[in-house]
């Protein structure tokens, strides 16, 4: 129920009892409504779609960086060894990650101005600016670290959250000096 009394000047509730609206046909209205439920159904299903398939592929990743699942074609044992850190199947090799990777401390010596990134837990690296909606940096970008493009780097100070980046936002950005960057050789597939 509209009062007698409006705070707008020279707009009151008398007036807006005499405005003019359109009103479609009430069957019309029925129809739209049910559209409308039915559209937001299927994008509720869909929905629930997406996140079932995003469960089932980290599902699959997960046995298959820990050998639980693999690709019959690849098997050459089915038997398994026990590791400080679980079990891996006894054809896997099982080796320091020093013969794998090394550390790169790269420094942006000359000061370029190129995209400060970071690494977030969920995401891993991305632009610091547009994560964070703001500047969280250093002015001094000169004792930064260079991370290229399949580099991998991590906070220092962080490590035990998992905040571990595979670096694919650009070819090549910067890193405060806590972060450790760290290169795969030819014999690993970064995208792995």
């Amino acid at each position: 129920n509209i009062g007698n009394a409006g705070t707008q000047k020279n707009l009151n509730a008398a007036l807006i009892k005499e405005f003019m609206v359109p009103v479609p046909p009430q069957r019309e209205l029925s129809i739209s409504a049910q559209s409308r439920a039915t559209w937001d159904k299927a994008m509720e299903t869909t929905e629930k779609l997406i996140a079932n398939s995003q469960a089932q592929k980290k599902a699959l990743m997960q046995q298959l960086l820990t050998g639980k699942k693999r690709f019959k074609e690849y098997i050459v044992s089915k038997s398994i060894i026990l590791t400080r850190y679980g079990t891996i199947p006894r054809d896997w090799r099982f080796v320091p990650i020093g013969e794998v990777a090394q550390e790169v401390s790269e420094r942006n010596v000359n000061g370029d101005s190129v995209s400060v990134l970071s690494c977030s837990k969920y995401h891993g690296f991305v632009n610091s600016l547009t994560y964070f909606n703001k500047k969280v940096y250093s002015d001094d970008l000169s004792n930064y670290k260079i991370v290229r493009r399949g580099d991998f780097g991590f906070p220092s100070n962080h490590i035990e959250e998992g905040s571990i980046g595979y670096q694919n936002v650009c070819d090549y950005g910067i890193v405060s000096p806590i972060y450790t960057v760290f290169r795969t050789g030819e014999e690993v597939d970064d995208g792995y």
